[in-house]
């Protein structure tokens, strides 16, 4: 998984609160459909989640999957 700094719309994203990837902290996986630009910075929003994510990583479908695995989630 890489940080991306300019995601295209559409792409499959994991999004976090922090830069670190700690899975206790809030994140998400989902395909960005939104991005702004707030106080210098830049947030996404991605497909069912209303939240402003400031950290965001392209991820493929089997990186999602390891994730969900070593974090609990039932897929």
């Amino acid at each position: 998984m890489r940080r991306v700094k300019k995601p295209k719309m559409g792409e499959y994203v994991l999004v976090t609160k922090y830069s670190d990837k700690d899975p206790m902290d809030p994140w998400y996986i989902s395909f960005v459909d939104g991005i702004i630009y707030k106080n210098d910075k830049i947030y996404y929003t991605v497909e069912d989640s209303s939240r402003l994510w400031p950290c965001c990583f392209r991820i493929s479908r089997g990186e999602a999957s390891a994730w969900f695995a070593r974090n609990g989630v039932m897929t």
